[in-house]
């Protein structure tokens, strides 16, 4: 089996930890819940390539793709959730919507 070029594999490696960053910035700079997700798919991409930099057994860059696409699905269910709940997916207009439903009342 030949072995890939030394060159090729720094190179993809530094690409993931690229998108691992990005996707971290991603996630905690935007309010928007649906670029968070973004940032989230990004992170998890950069991830599964790292593992293939790697050379890890094909196994775990497959269980890799197979859990971000459920999380990306489940993300997805949860967005629309929050769309049809509140007509946004702004988490500071989330939180206002919450906190003006919650009426001043003793506790229990």
């Amino acid at each position: 089996m030949n072995s890939p070029d030394p060159m090729l594999l720094k190179a993809v490696a530094a690409a993931s930890v690229a998108l691992v960053a990005l996707g971290i910035v991603v996630l905690l700079a935007s309010a928007n819940a649906g670029k968070r997700l973004a940032g989230v798919a990004t992170t998890f991409l950069g991830s599964a390539l790292a593992l293939a930099a790697l050379r890890a057994p094909q196994i775990f860059v497959t269980g890799a793709v197979v859990v971000s696409f459920g999380y990306m699905a489940l993300g997805t269910l949860l967005l629309i959730r929050l769309q049809e709940a509140y007509g946004d997916t702004e988490i500071p207009s989330i939180d206002v919507a919450d906190d003006s439903d919650e009426s001043p009342g003793s506790a229990p």
